[in-house]
């Protein structure tokens, strides 16, 4: 009996130290390619150009003529402050949600058919979660990186002055890979505003120098 009890101890002694190698390549893989994530869903708000204008049919020409010039005089304001932003040398500061989330299992799936591999990567890990360190995360030249929980609750994120420009805020799930770590698969969701924001799906893969770069991102929502 206490060889069976020793036997079941070092099999899920060894499946631990399985899981916890795992976590950590895929921590390190999050920490390499987490800019690029950013980068690649993140719109700069403040850029944005103004909206086509729309005149009714039956308004007066003096009435049409006023909105056309208030449009020109919005469009050449829009544009001096689209220019001055982008000439700006201040990095955006971007608050992620501490927590890496669980990955649905489904995601495996999706890697199978986008890649066309036929396994997954124990994908069982993905039930655990953990806090992503930020600390860890290379220096970026465009972004400054906060830990959501350090902002206000709630809608008064938005509603708070800083003294800075807060560009949104994402959040990531935990990645799955496929058996021999060159796919992998994560969800992604960014907020610039209570009722501002996507959802993303991203495969990501290695190059031909090992590194992680992106190899595609499909938006799964828009708010």
């Amino acid at each position: 009996m206490n060889r069976i009890i020793a036997i079941i101890l070092l099999i899920f002694l060894s499946s631990c130290e399985k899981n916890a190698t795992e976590l950590e390549f895929e921590k390190k893989v999050m920490n390499e390619i987490f800019i690029d994530l950013v980068d690649s869903i993140f719109i700069d708000m403040r850029t944005m150009k103004i909206p086509s204008l729309h005149l009714e049919k039956g308004i007066s020409d003096s009435l049409k003529n006023e909105r056309i010039n208030r449009y020109r005089l919005a469009l050449d304001k829009n544009e001096k402050k689209r220019i001055e932003i982008k000439n700006e040398t201040s990095r955006i500061v971007i608050a992620v949600y501490d927590t890496i989330e669980t990955q649905s299992v489904s995601a495996g799936e999706e890697l199978i058919k986008h890649n066309n591999i036929d396994y997954l990567f124990n994908s069982k890990t993905k039930k655990i979660e953990y806090k992503i360190d930020l600390s860890k995360v290379r220096k970026s030249d465009k972004f400054i990186f906060k830990y959501y929980t350090k902002f206000p609750i709630g809608r008064d994120i938005w509603r708070t002055e800083y003294p800075f420009y807060l560009g949104g805020v994402v959040s990531f799930t935990r990645i799955q890979f496929d058996r021999d770590r060159n796919y992998g698969i994560l969800s992604a969701g960014i907020s610039y505003a209570p009722l501002n924001g996507g959802g993303f799906v991203i495969y990501i893969k290695k190059d031909e120098h090992d590194k992680w770069i992106i190899d595609e991102i499909i938006q799964t929502s828009i708010s």
